[in-house]
């Protein structure tokens, strides 16, 4: 298995989250704060964590430096739409809502159900070996 799919995969059992804290990307950090995009955005169930960190892992590697003038957008671009593709290919949607059953995780009900369904922990850590493997 991919070392970050393993450092990720860590982070998902220790009930960090689906985030992309303390890697390396091109010898920059990704930090730690970033914890906001868990859960679809802050609970809100919008754009898949694991979406979110392979767009941010894209965008460093193939981004534009400060001094670049725009050269590397389109290839940036590019690649995320590549990645946004395959990964509904694969899965049919990218919202963190969609690819829980429907299921609302600010409902209580809902909530209890994705908690028995074991939800995080099966098919979120999927959807983070995916990212990785995808990028």
């Amino acid at each position: 298995m991919h070392p970050v799919v393993c450092r990720l995969l860590q982070l998902l059992t220790g009930c960090i989250g689906i985030i992309w804290t303390g890697l390396w990307f091109d010898g920059r950090s990704v930090p730690e704060n970033w914890l906001c995009i868990r859960r679809g955005m802050a609970r809100r169930q919008m754009t898949c964590g694991a979406v979110s960190g392979a767009l941010m892992a894209l965008g460093l590697h193939y981004g534009r430096a400060a001094d670049d003038q725009y050269a590397k957008t389109a290839r940036t671009y590019d690649k995320s739409n590549e990645f946004i593709n395959e990964f509904k290919k694969l899965h049919g949607s990218i919202t963190c809502r969609g690819l829980l059953q429907g299921l609302d995780m600010n409902d209580p009900t809902d909530m209890a159900m994705i908690r028995e369904l074991n939800l995080y922990q099966t098919v979120c850590t999927k959807y983070v070996q995916d990212s990785v493997e995808i990028n």
